[in-house]
């Protein structure tokens, strides 16, 4: 994956909230949802803000106590099975980035980024009438002709 590739999140179908230093993200398609923590919520934190993989992995590299080629190996495939599971799309190349925040003094124990999928709630999800609208909102539902 190039250094100078960014994502951006695709809303809708997918929506993120973030609770200190987790972030939940819902495919509203699919009813499927996802918890990130520890590196893999900083990883999130700064794809969906767009910032460039190589400032990604830079930043981690400055944040995590472990070789930077595990870092920038466990960053992109995180960001490989995100692109997968479709909560982020490459974004046009642009040349501007997102600031990206100061690194922490002392490094922090490294762990693998994990996303964590949960199925558990999909039908009740795609029950919801409220998330199946299209851009004109509810109680509109999306044309699905």
């Amino acid at each position: 994956m190039k250094p100078t590739v960014r994502f951006t999140v695709p809303n809708p179908p997918i929506a993120a909230e973030s609770f200190g230093d987790e972030s939940v993200i819902v495919n509203l398609d699919h009813g499927t949802y996802y918890s990130v923590r520890g590196p893999a919520f900083r990883t999130w934190s700064l794809v969906s803000a767009g910032v460039a993989v190589g400032a990604i992995i830079d930043r981690l590299a400055a944040t995590y106590d472990a070789p930077g080629a595990e870092i920038e190996a466990a960053v992109t495939a995180l960001i490989e099975e995100l692109e997968r599971e479709g909560l982020i799309v490459r974004a046009e190349e642009n040349g501007s980035s997102a600031p990206v925040e100061a690194a922490p003094r002392a490094k922090e124990p490294f762990e693998r980024p994990v996303l964590e999928k949960f199925t558990d709630v999909q039908e009740l999800l795609a029950l919801d009438p409220v998330h199946d609208v299209d851009g004109t909102g509810w109680p509109r539902p999306k044309d699905r002709g």
